[in-house]
């Protein structure tokens, strides 16, 4: 399982947000941060799909800074994440994609 994910908006198959939304979609990846990339301002989304946006061109600095600190909270994520039944499955079994924005 990926710490981090960090992902273009715009790619050929599959758009940045529809990755977000995805991911979402399974209790056993809904807790990885993610950060999402863009040559284009996108618009806000509440609840956000994305941890952190950066507009390219990227600051090298900004992102290296936000990446540390998702990788920091990760405990706290991991405390918070709800608890699932002994069956591994159930972490696997999308939820309803009409619960996600």
């Amino acid at each position: 399982m990926p710490d981090l994910i960090v992902t273009d908006c715009t790619m050929p198959g599959m758009d940045g947000v529809d990755l977000c939304r995805q991911l979402r979609l399974y209790p056993a990846l809904s807790a990885i941060p993610v950060i999402m990339v863009s040559g284009q301002a996108q618009a806000d989304r509440v609840p956000p799909l994305w941890n952190a946006f950066f507009l390219k061109p990227i600051n090298i600095g900004a992102l290296k800074s936000t990446v540390a600190s998702l990788l920091l909270s990760r405990p706290l994520r991991e405390t918070l994440r709800p608890a699932y039944p002994d069956r591994a499955i159930s972490r696997w079994q999308p939820i309803s994609s009409l619960l996600i924005p």
